[in-house]
């Protein structure tokens, strides 16, 4: 035994383990009734000095087990300990140690074990719980106000404190009280009622009993015992709350001087509720914490208590309720006992955080304490000289980002979904992937999946935000408006966090959306440095019209699965759908199945027993047994058939609708069971034309409302008298899957707030008789809202009156709903209502609006940027300049500005071009082909209203060629190419020499040129390009970027035509532009990586390996440059690869190979979809695995070079120029698989390859010239 002490325990039998399932609920009921606890246990049996009560949690019981102990070394050769098996004659036989040395040893059963029957676990090997401790102040004022000589200790004290002789505790009063014996170890807890002895006194039975220790020399090494003394200390609570995980998990393969080290305050934070001190994991420790007792009794209702403080309360509260409270006058009393009657239980822990600091900030005048805030690492902020609202600036700046509404997710046979969600805990536990896909067509559940997912992981203490994107319209809604949504999300539930939010919104320009996940998202989340990854929860992130967008740009969180991850619910199979970017994401997938048979049934049982049946005719079991059949598994088929049920709206009773349901799915045999309800359901609700006429006017003008307005107020928008507004919303009821906000019931929320996706989606199907036109309902609106706009404007002259919600929502969203429901072309608009209504405005008018509308979206922004400008055209521009500034946020009125713009004023150029501007730069940041497109057709428009000799043509020249040369990137078509290139050319042509911009107008026709090479193999595109770069060369702008286009182009044209003069060429001019840019240059990597490429051909002609070792130098080099995730590390890993490759080629290092191998991999995960690059990144793959295969013979790399060449196909459609060489190499290896496995499919599919092949061959020698 090599160790000084030490102590094995052996279980000899099989153990079980048994413990509560959730015991975190557990810990929260302690907390509320931590006196209680201590009342009632000392009641059953009196506790000590310093006894704590000890709560079981779990435990491990065997049948037999071993020990042995040793305090002092063991020296040889009595250093070793020995359990060998006995004899016995028992079920379980018995264990004895045979060497022991110097420990103390036992087993059981031994050989004095005669009554164990080896079938019961009755013997506990260990247990893991609560412990409770108290502090001395609460024992002492307790005992106080016992009655002396009183035998019920149960009786609680008074509110307030004594002293005198009554506390004492030496036993000399004659009564039990004081004069129970510590019975051993800290931790035995309450036992059960026995025999109480006093120190040295003989019991009934003559025996005497004397505690052991002695008490005044007792140490307690327990580390729930130092931590408990250690937190009542700090924090003067009554009470210490800890569990045994809270050290064990943390001293795994440690030793014994580790444990009497151990100190969880370290690497936990503190938070004290309800008197009782307790642990927050991952929370730096908090050093100013508030401990006083629940002491409010104020004689007035919560409600008005937090009013007398806060006039704006409602009833509810959340942190930044609390913290505005706590900035309320210092002489405030005690509120911890109110906030927890108004606060949920989810912010419990939360409100112990702000009560813990309130204290703190509000008695010091002129600074702030970290504490406040609880930000550990910020020190002090001075703010000296500063007012109330100066310290609730950090609220508003939170307060100003978007905000989740206050809609709660429906839980629908939530007992059917309790298995998913542990399955999907520990598969997001157990996986280091970013994101975890939960799966499920509509109506499965997903939602009530995530709510629950929200609640385990906020008691978890792991939540960083929840967002259900079904739960408000998104489609203003910006990838970049999620993520600041997110981000007050985490602000919300993690104070700390703030002032790195904050930090992130005073940079106005962060524009990439990667930025932004790092700036509101990683970088706060990193600061609270938990010990497990938060989770952020998004609910059907499909139903966002940027979902691609946004998931695409998660790949940047890859490498911080540590930190952060993401649950996304969604109806596509993300790999299925082909997401662009997908295969960059790091993701697990999870599919929901339908809920069983036996939950659905166990549903309706309850359910229906609360419907109002008629004449006792209910729903027999029978009836019982078809529906749950019918419902599919579908918890919102099911909900929505009791909601039906339940609805007085409808004239047929219960029993009848039923038999219509059971009738009618039976008569489409069961399929799409989900719209044959709603079509049964709203046929039975609105039976009439006239009545479904006005519930399509309802639900169109919901479905396109943005925000929600009063009834009286959507009336008048919508056109629907109130009473039918009042029946539509009652009947529709029905459909109803979500909670409205918390607010007036006589508020209209918009549609996709209150119902199901399925919902919304059937009564938009253009083949149903509820069809709705989206279009039509946004032109209604638009018009609505400019009528009330105008009268507005007209008839108050008044310029600072305030806004009724109505003309808010007006003036905000007109230009919304206008640019969404009219055509674009300017001879149909000058039709439309709209423009008749619009041309009525007045100047005065227009200005009047637009700083209305201004201040409404950026109450900061200068309003004289506005006031210069005259005509609406001209304003409406200008707002989208002004739009412009925000980074993103406000992209949608900014494109619906310029749209309504370019509607007015059909022939305003700088509309269109703006407008494709707008569309252009956010293609670029989102890299979207549909905005990409939108661009091109309004610089088109643009284009045509520029004819020559317009100053402005060859910038829009510019601007579209651009925009086409992306689509040309994403979609591939060389039709949009060669329009580019014209354009271009044209653009050239209105520079001549010496035009400023020329150099810029040779580049990028020659870079075009150069792509069009690429793509058809027109060595006379190439010439051209290089002619071009020669002469932008002699332009003295960028000389390093103008010697590297030349030098690229020149060694295209050795590949093209083997010219070595051409290739040694480029390799002078790269060693020429090396010297310009050193490093740190941005453009340093690329040179370094040019000029390696372009020695590797070098070396490819003269095989000298020398060459070779020079070009993988420079690659790592360039490499070492390109730290993750710079966008150029995909190329250069590739090259790299590439040179390792040919070394491997010449020398048969096989890890040389693995490395190649390697790096491939690691650069096609790079690689976005649209990359030029990315063929070249495939098929440099396919060949090393080809090579690796010849090495090993392992099937599984030849089957992955064979998946790498049939998508190279897919990106090399027919009549591509290196289709034929992609076919030749795809048959090489499907002829290799099928000579080793003879499959048939294989071969068939040669057949077919070899049959492409032998047309392209034909068609090729039918050409002129060939």
């Amino acid at each position: 035994m090599a160790a000084a002490r030490g102590a094995v325990l052996v279980s000899t039998s099989p153990a079980d383990l048994e413990e509560l399932d959730n015991y975190i609920k557990l810990r929260g009921f302690i907390i509320d009734h931590a006196r209680l606890l201590y009342q009632y246990a000392n009641a059953l049996r009196e506790l000590d000095d310093d006894e704590s009560l000890y709560i079981i949690t779990g435990c491990i019981k065997s049948g037999s087990w071993a020990m042995a102990a040793f305090k002092d070394p063991m020296a040889p050769p009595h250093d070793v300990l020995r359990l060998v098996k006995g004899g016995g004659s028992g079920p379980i036989p018995n264990y004895m140690w045979t060497s022991r040395g110097t420990a103390s040893a036992k087993s059981y059963p031994d050989e004095h074990t005669h009554d164990y029957n080896g079938k019961e676990k009755n013997q506990t090997l260990f247990m893991h719980g609560f412990k409770l401790s108290f502090s001395s102040a609460f024992r002492s004022r307790w005992n106080n106000h016992a009655i002396p000589g009183d035998t019920d200790s149960s009786k609680p004290p008074s509110d307030s404190d004594s002293s005198g002789e009554g506390g004492r505790r030496d036993g000399q009063d004659g009564s039990s009280r004081g004069s129970s014996s510590k019975r051993g170890t800290e931790g035995d807890g309450f036992a059960g009622i026995g025999p109480k002895s006093s120190i040295g006194h003989a019991l009934s039975d003559g025996m005497s009993v004397r505690p052991f220790p002695e008490p005044r020399t007792e140490i307690k090494l327990h580390p729930l015992d130092a931590t408990n003394r250690q937190l009542l200390h700090l924090t003067n609570a009554d009470f210490a709350l800890t569990h045994d995980d809270d050290w064990r998990f943390a001293l795994e393969n440690r030793t014994l001087d580790d444990v009497d080290s151990f100190d969880a305050l370290q690497t936990n934070g503190v938070s004290v509720y309800n008197g009782v001190a307790f642990l927050v994991h991952g929370e730096p420790q908090i050093q100013d914490l508030w401990g006083a007792p629940n002491a409010t009794d104020a004689n007035i209702s919560d409600v008005e208590f937090f009013k007398h403080f806060d006039p704006e309360f409602d009833g509810t509260l959340d942190w930044l309720d609390l913290l505005r409270l706590h900035a309320t006058p210092p002489e405030r009393p005690d509120m911890s006992g109110k906030l927890a009657k108004c606060l949920s239980d989810s912010r419990k822990p939360d409100v112990e955080k702000i009560c813990e600091c309130g204290t703190s900030f509000t008695n010091k005048p002129n600074a702030i304490h970290a504490s406040a805030l609880d930000i550990s690492d910020m020190g002090t902020l001075d703010v000296e000289g500063l007012g109330q609202n100066d310290l609730e600036l950090g609220l508003e700046r939170l307060d100003a980002l978007p905000k989740h509404p206050d809609i709660k997710p429906a839980k629908h046979l939530l007992d059917g979904r309790k298995t998913d969600v542990e399955k999907i805990r520990e598969l997001e536990k157990s996986s280091t992937n970013l994101v975890l896909f939960v799966l499920g067509r509509s109506g499965i559940g997903k939602s009530t999946v995530a709510g629950h997912l929200a609640d385990e992981f906020r008691l978890a203490g792991q939540l960083a935000a929840s967002v259900f994107l079904s739960f408000f319209p998104t489609v203003t809604f910006a990838p970049e408006t999620i993520i600041k949504m997110i981000a007050h999300e985490i602000g919300s539930i993690h104070p700390r966090t703030i002032p790195k939010i904050a930090e992130a919104m005073n940079q106005r320009h962060l524009i990439s959306l990667n930025t932004l996940l790092q700036k509101y998202i990683l970088e706060p989340l990193q600061l609270l440095n938990h010990p497990q990854p938060f989770i952020i929860i998004i609910d059907a992130m499909d139903e966002w019209r940027d979902h691609p967008i946004f998931i695409k740009a998660l790949s940047y969180l890859n490498s911080q699965s540590s930190v952060v991850k993401f649950i996304i619910t969604g109806r596509l199979d993300p790999r299925a759908s082909h997401l662009p970017g997908i295969d960059k994401v790091a993701f697990d997938t999870y599919s929901l199945g339908p809920v069983t048979n036996q939950v659905i049934e166990t549903y309706f049982e309850k359910h229906l027993a609360t419907v109002p049946w008629v004449n006792r005719q209910k729903a027999s079991p029978a009836d019982v047994e078809k529906l749950t059949e019918l419902s599919g598994g579908l918890p919102v088929w099911a909900s929505t058939v009791i909601a039906l049920l339940s609805h007085s709206f409808s004239e047929s009773p219960p029993h009848v609708v039923v038999e219509e349901i059971i009738r009618s799915r039976h008569q489409v045999d069961g399929s799409d069971g989900l719209r044959e309800l709603y079509r049964n359901a709203l046929s039975r609700l609105f039976p009439s034309q006239e009545v479904q006429r006005q519930l399509r006017r309802y639900l169109g003008a919901t479905m396109v409302l943005q925000e929600s307005l009063s009834l009286p107020d959507f009336s008048k928008l919508s056109g629907i008298p109130s009473h039918r507004i009042i029946h539509i919303r009652f009947a529709l009821s029905a459909f109803q899957t979500r909670s409205p906000p918390p607010v007036s019931q006589t508020m209209i929320h918009p549609a996709t707030t209150l119902f199901h996706l399925s919902f919304l989606e059937y009564v938009q199907a253009t083949t149903t008789s509820f069809a709705i036109s989206v279009f039509d309902c946004h032109s209604a609106l638009g018009l609505a809202c400019l009528k009330q706009l105008v009268s507005l404007l007209a008839s108050s002259q008044n310029q600072s009156f305030s806004l009724c919600p109505i003309h808010h929502y007006a003036a905000k969203y007109w230009m919304y709903h206008v640019s969404n429901g009219t055509p674009r072309l300017h001879d149909q608009w000058a039709l439309t209502e709209h423009s008749s209504m619009l041309r009525k405005v007045t100047a005065d008018t227009q200005q009047r609006w637009a700083t209305m509308f201004l201040t409404s979206l950026m109450p900061m922004m200068d309003e004289t940027r506005i006031k210069k400008e005259s005509g609406m055209t001209s304003i409406l521009i200008e707002l989208a300049d002004c739009l412009d500034e925000c980074g993103g946020d406000q992209w949608t009125f900014q494109v619906a500005c310029l749209e309504v713009a370019g509607r007015i004023d059909d022939g305003h150029a700088e509309a269109w071009f703006d407008l494709g501007r707008c569309y252009n730069e956010r293609a670029d940041a989102i890299d979207s082909l549909q905005m990409r497109e939108e661009a091109v057709e309004a610089f088109q428009h643009a284009l045509r209203l520029q004819k020559n000799p317009h100053p402005d043509r060859a910038g829009v020249l510019d601007s579209l060629a651009s925009a086409l040369r992306s689509c040309y990137q994403q979609g591939g078509e060389i039709d949009i190419l060669n329009e580019a290139i014209s354009h271009l050319r044209e653009a050239l042509g209105l520079r001549p020499a010496p035009h400023p911009d020329r150099p810029h107008s040779l580049n990028d026709l020659a870079g075009a040129l150069s792509a069009l090479y690429m793509h058809i193999g027109d060595a006379k595109a190439l010439n051209e390009a290089v002619s071009l770069y020669r002469e932008a060369l002699l332009c003295p702008d960028d000389r390093s970027m103008s010697l590297n286009n030349l030098a690229t182009s020149l060694r295209a044209l050795f590949e093209c035509n083997g010219d070595i003069d051409a290739l040694h060429e480029a390799i002078s001019l790269y060693r020429e532009a090396l010297p310009l840019c050193p490093p740190p240059h941005p453009d340093c990597s690329i040179l370094l990586n040019n000029l390696a490429v372009s020695l590797q051909l070098l070396f490819q002609h003269n095989k000298d390996v020398g060459t070779l070792q020079e070009v993988i130098s420079l690659h790592r080099q360039a490499l070492a440059l390109c730290p993750g995730p710079h966008p150029d590390r995909c190329i250069v890993l590739n090259d790299l690869a590439n040179a390792l490759r040919s070394l491997y080629e010449c020398g048969g290092d096989i890890q040389t190979l693995n490395e190649a191998v390697s790096l491939y991999n690691e650069a096609l995960a790079l690689f976005p979809a649209s990359h030029p690059y990315l063929p070249q990144s495939l098929n440099n793959l396919a060949h090393a695995l080809l090579f690796q295969y010849e090495q090993d013979g392992a099937m599984e790399v030849l089957d992955e070079a064979i998946s790498l060449r049939h998508e190279l196909l897919l990106l090399h459609p027919p009549g591509h120029r290196f289709r034929k060489y992609n076919v030749e190499l795809l048959v090489e290896l499907l002829e290799i698989q099928f000579e080793a496995t003879g499959d048939k499919e294989d071969g068939d599919e040669i057949e077919a390859l070899k049959a492409e092949l032998a047309a392209m061959e034909a068609k090729a020698g039918s050409e002129p010239g060939e």
